[in-house]
């Protein structure tokens, strides 16, 4: 009998050691010189109300930990803000690698990592955008033909870029977020494939 009880104790322990993460972990890292700021991590709809969860940034580090899935921001005090840029990232089960910094990103699950993948894409995006409507200002006859048709490429390659995002991502939180972003911009025939795919 006692070796019994000890065969399920052991089983019962090593079935506790190898189960899967139930609830996610944000491990997040920040110049030291913000420690003794905090740091928020918020519902996206929410992201300036009392729902925010809070962590004192000690030694470069904060941590933040729950079960919902949903988007979210992590957000400094505006204070700092200008210097820490804001971040998003999808509070997914497992381990989730943050960095806050001037250019701030996520990775660590699947749905973060093509987070990532996306933010980079859309800030290179927002880049050239700029500087094209910016030369478009100072130009004239045939080359402002040639840069407009640069411009409308650019825009091109980007509602394609973000259709195929969705074509893979549209069913979880990621997607459905991306979705409410970006639908405005695609082609009613790329949104009419993207609702066939939800069927």
């Amino acid at each position: 009998m006692q070796k019994l009880t000890c065969k399920l104790l052991f089983i019962i322990t090593l079935t506790s050691c190898t189960s899967p993460v139930k609830k996610f972990i944000i491990e997040g890292k920040v110049p030291a010189k913000y420690d003794g700021n905090w740091i928020y991590l918020a519902p996206i709809d929410e992201m300036h109300s009392s729902k925010a969860d809070s962590f004192k940034i000690n030694k470069g580090t904060f941590t933040f930990t729950g079960t919902k899935e949903q988007m979210c921001i992590i957000r400094t005090k505006p204070i700092i803000c200008f210097y820490l840029q804001k971040l998003l990232v999808v509070t997914e089960l497992g381990h989730i690698k943050v960095v806050i910094d001037s250019i701030s990103s996520a990775s660590g699950t699947p749905q973060n990592n093509a987070l990532q993948q996306w933010k980079e894409q859309h800030e290179k995006f927002l880049e050239s955008n700029s500087f094209l409507n910016q030369g478009l200002k100072n130009v004239r006859g045939k080359d402002s033909v040639m840069w407009a048709a640069a411009l409308d490429s650019l825009k091109s390659k980007y509602i394609r870029y973000n259709y195929n995002f969705l074509k893979q991502y549209k069913h979880c939180t990621l997607g459905v977020f991306i979705y409410k972003l970006t639908s405005t911009t695609l082609t009613p025939q790329q949104l009419k494939d993207l609702d066939e795919n939800n069927k």
